[in-house]
């Protein structure tokens, strides 16, 4: 897991760098306690001033894990604690294989509750890129 975590660091520092007026970068191991038990790996502010929760997935868990994230995520993003979550994987393969595992979960559960997901409004703060794309990316 260490070893994980460093490349995650590496590659983000690195598109931290490339990102033209992010600021604020923070790496997930220094944010301390999490509500729910969701840290992202790192947590950067865009120009705009929105808090973006960034996630490198170099390796898929399974789909009940990403059911439990995303549900994280959707309830961190409505209480405003990010504007959006960016998951960034090594290749365009892995990304597009990621979207469709995270995309296709129909509905979370929610303090008991199962909720349904609705694509346009829970996806919309969501997305899926590779090293290359997110280095290049504008905000």
């Amino acid at each position: 897991a260490g070893g994980t975590r460093r490349r995650a660091k590496k590659a983000f520092r690195w598109g931290g760098r490339m990102a033209a007026g992010w600021r604020g970068w923070r790496n997930g191991d220094r944010l301390g306690a999490v509500r729910n038990g969701n840290r992202p790996d790192a947590i950067v502010i865009d120009s705009d001033g929105k808090v973006t929760a960034l996630e490198c997935e170099r390796t898929f868990k399974t789909l009940k894990r990403y059911e439990v994230i995303l549900s994280n995520y959707l309830q961190a993003l409505k209480r405003s604690e990010f504007h959006r979550v960016i998951w960034v994987s090594p290749t365009s393969e892995q990304a597009w294989r990621l979207r469709s595992m995270v995309t296709g979960i129909e509905s979370v559960l929610v303090e008991g509750q199962r909720v349904k997901i609705d694509p346009q409004r829970h996806h919309a703060a969501l997305s899926f890129e590779d090293y290359s794309s997110f280095a290049k990316r504008d905000i």
